[in-house]
């Protein structure tokens, strides 16, 4: 037996600072076999979707990380007072390091939940392989920070030079890689290796971080574009449903019932009870139904460095 409900936490305030806790589980709406079905794999789509927009938010808040302290470092100035194994150049090193980790995590989950979904033949993986394979032909920023995150993890910390000056009406903050370090004892390809060669020694990789940002966004948009249509179903089923419950406080659940109901008089039994849930995805419906399509439009018309 399936119900649509709540579960509402009815412990006090003491309850909670003692460590203990209690919930109360209210079946309000029964549902079907064909309901339950439809409303978990809606549910799925939708945390599914969730997932895939945590990733791309680790890329967006380390780079976001990475310009903030810069901006914090411009300010206040790097202030080297006495020797610290905490130096603000290993602050800066570790934001950087923590973005080339996310951008690839991001790129590796999206591959594989491709992969397991559809099939390493189907049009939907292949679709992946095509636009991020014209990137890294189409961007240098791309392959270089791509293959950038390898080096790091074989060769060293990413940045080699933070410097900051400052006179009565301006401040300026210098963070560059140093080429010939990134040639020494790395294979980054011939290719590769010709075009960072042309680079100058002191490399500002600022704006490539910007275009690799600009690239994975519009690249992640262009994959959820192909789920809009499911994922619209989806969000307006989850959303439909929870109207059903929404008055009542708590946390919107479905649950997996027992088809007959266990005796209070059997205490083994009570002890071995278990209650099947899962929790309806609301934010994300809500998210989905309300801003998806305007944020797939609005972004479409990127420039260039964007567009996959």
């Amino acid at each position: 037996m399936y119900s649509l409900g709540v579960i509402r936490d009815t412990s006090s305030a003491r309850a909670h600072a003692l460590g203990g806790a209690s919930a109360k589980i209210l079946g309000l709406v029964e549902l079907s076999q064909n309901e339950f079905d439809a409303l978990r794999e809606a549910n799925t789509a939708l945390g599914r979707y969730r997932q895939q927009i945590s990733f791309l938010n680790l890329v967006l808040w380390s780079f976001e990380d990475y310009i903030r302290f810069q901006e914090e470092l411009l300010i206040t100035g790097i202030g080297r007072s006495e020797a610290s194994l905490r130096a603000p150049e290993l602050d800066l090193n570790r934001r950087l390091m923590n973005f080339l980790s996310a951008v690839r995590t991001y790129l590796d989950h999206t591959e594989t939940d491709l992969k397991r979904r559809f099939g390493e033949d189907s049009e939907r993986y292949t679709r992946f392989e095509k636009l991020t394979n014209r990137l890294y032909d189409s961007w240098f920023s791309y392959r270089f920070l791509y293959k950038l995150r390898n080096f790091v993890q074989h060769c060293g910390l990413p940045l080699d030079s933070l410097s900051h000056t400052s006179t009565h009406n301006s401040r300026a903050l210098s963070v560059t890689v140093s080429r010939s370090r990134l040639l020494t004892d790395f294979d980054w390809g011939a290719a590769l290796r010709g075009e960072i060669e042309r680079l100058p020694e002191a490399v500002d990789i600022g704006p490539f971080l910007v275009e690799h940002v600009d690239q994975l966004t519009t690249l992640h948009e262009r994959l959820c574009t192909e789920e809009l249509s499911a994922l619209q179903k989806a969000a307006a089923l989850v959303s439909r449903r929870y109207s059903e419950v929404a008055q009542n406080p708590g946390v919107p659940c479905v649950f997996t019932l027992p088809d007959t109901p266990t005796p209070a008089s059997d205490p083994s039994a009570m002890s071995t009870l278990t209650l099947e849930h899962f929790v309806l995805e609301i934010a994300v419906a809500e998210l989905v139904r309300r801003d998806f399509e305007d944020t797939v439009g609005a972004r479409g018309g990127r420039g260039e460095a964007g567009n996959p």
